[in-house]
């Protein structure tokens, strides 16, 4: 992705945006962030302008959006999981 955008490794850094991170993008701080698309659709209804949008699955053979939880959540929630 970097090439298609004619960049470099060293041409950008990483900075860790948190829950929120289209606050960042809005507001100025960042030139891009990586999140899901409901967030997206969110952060347009709150200002976020015209963006240029590159889809994961046109890269990599798996989804970006994943739900991350401690082996000891689910072992306690597992059973009331129904995508697995």
């Amino acid at each position: 992705m970097l090439r298609q955008a004619r960049l470099r490794a060293n041409d950008v850094e990483i900075i860790e945006t948190g829950v929120l991170n289209f606050a960042p993008l809005i507001h100025g701080q960042v030139d891009a962030t990586s999140a899901t698309d409901t967030a997206l659709v969110a952060a347009q209804a709150n200002g976020l302008g015209e963006v240029n949008v590159i889809q994961v699955k046109d890269y990599f053979n798996y989804s970006n959006d994943l739900f991350v939880v401690t082996e000891e959540t689910y072992a306690q929630k597992k059973s009331s999981c129904t995508h697995f």
